[in-house]
């Protein structure tokens, strides 16, 4: 069982704003996520971002007095966890951006060889939404006008006179 905050040390977290991980640090944080360290190293930002995650408001890490474990108690919910509270987010998150990296990498192989060299991607055949065939001619004025035909400026010349500060009171 977890000791209450009652019988235990609160600790403050110090946060130093200028903490960077250590690749050691990341890299434990990152296989503890269940990162592929050799295939995701894409996602590596995510154990980073997490390893310098502040404590959620009403969160206080929290020492246990008879093993000196640290766990961490939210003093407005009385809900206390052996992992950071960040941690559950930092996983889905890990989640999320590995679907996403798969789906790319998939979508990456599935791409024809044209593409893949460098051949711009053609739009010929797309049909737009709310259109019969894709494309429609754009109308403006009197019906079958060409809105590019309008009339032009003519020249513009400077305006007459000098140009004064404004006084202001």
């Amino acid at each position: 069982t977890m000791a209450t905050p009652a019988d235990s040390v609160i600790l403050e977290e110090e946060i130093d704003e200028n903490y960077e991980p250590t690749q050691d640090e990341m890299i434990d944080y990152a296989k503890w996520l269940g990162m592929d360290l050799e295939t995701e190293k894409d996602l590596m930002w995510i154990a980073r971002e997490g390893l310098k995650a502040p404590l959620p408001e009403h969160w206080k890490p929290c020492k246990a007095p008879d093993t000196g474990d640290i766990y961490y108690f939210n003093f407005q919910t009385g809900e206390s966890v052996w992992d950071h509270p960040c941690d559950e987010y930092y996983k889905n998150l890990y989640a999320t951006e590995k679907a996403n990296l798969e789906r790319r990498r998939a979508a990456e192989r599935e791409r024809p060889a044209s593409a893949a060299a460098g051949a711009r991607p053609t739009t010929a055949g797309i049909v737009r939404p709310g259109t019969a065939a894709g494309i429609r001619p754009v109308t403006a004025g009197p019906a079958g006008a060409n809105p590019l035909d309008r009339q032009r400026l003519g020249s513009l010349a400077p305006l007459g006179g000098s140009l004064a500060p404004l006084n202001r009171p």
